[in-house]
């Protein structure tokens, strides 16, 4: 336990002991353990450190005024709490997990990571979109994919064609209620059936390599 400075002993006319003036040094040198109290203001020109060893673990906040008053408050006020523009200043990268759950808006959005996943939690027809400006593009460049789990791609807009640049690789029923235009089609012949399958709308052949639609 801290002892307390004592005046005990201290008086006009008495003799001054070592122990009178030593209490003092070793409070303030640190030697001993004392309480002290200061009752009106302390100016300190220096630098002033807590030994963490022996801080307190608490919810209250040092914090200081204008004025370089020392006060304590519960929490930061808002104006110690850094933008995100003075965070990304100090460094542009992190590796931790980032979770957003408002919205992303920017001119220019660039994902450069090797996966990237869109887990939507809502619900509805819309939990997912991508939204093109008026003379942009959504381009996904390289051997990458889109990759939907027992989904569907909606492509909905002013603008009624949808121009794909490469191959379509699929391994379920494509459907389209409009037309399918190309410069070539190509089936896969050794598949094709070569007498009528009797499914309504199959493609089949005969022998003469003619091309029928069945009527099921």
């Amino acid at each position: 336990m801290a002892k307390t400075l004592s005046k005990s002993g201290i008086a006009t006319g008495q003799d001054i002991l070592a122990k009178h003036v030593t209490q003092s040094i070793d409070a303030l040198t640190g030697i001993d353990d004392y309480d002290i109290t200061i009752s009106g203001s302390i100016v300190i020109s220096g630098s002033t450190f807590l030994s963490p060893t022996n801080s307190s673990i608490g919810t209250s906040i040092l914090t200081t005024n204008t004025s370089g008053k020392v006060f304590k408050t519960g929490s930061l006020p808002l104006s110690f709490i850094p933008t995100l523009q003075t965070v990304t200043d100090q460094g542009a990268s992190t590796t931790n997990d980032l979770t957003i759950t408002g919205n992303i808006t920017g001119s220019d959005l660039v994902i450069t990571a090797s996966n990237f996943a869109v887990i939507a939690k809502g619900t509805g027809d819309d939990v997912i979109s991508l939204i093109a400006g008026a003379d942009g593009d959504i381009f996904i460049q390289g051997e990458d994919h889109i990759n939907l789990n027992n989904r569907s791609i909606r492509i909905t807009g002013s603008h009624t064609g949808v121009s794909i640049f490469g191959d379509i690789t699929s391994s379920a029923d494509i459907s389209a209620s409009g037309n399918l235009i190309g410069n070539d089609l190509i089936l896969d012949y050794d598949s094709l059936p070569s007498s009528d399958p009797s499914v309504k709308g199959q493609v089949y052949r005969n022998g003469s390599n003619q091309l029928f639609i069945s009527a099921g």
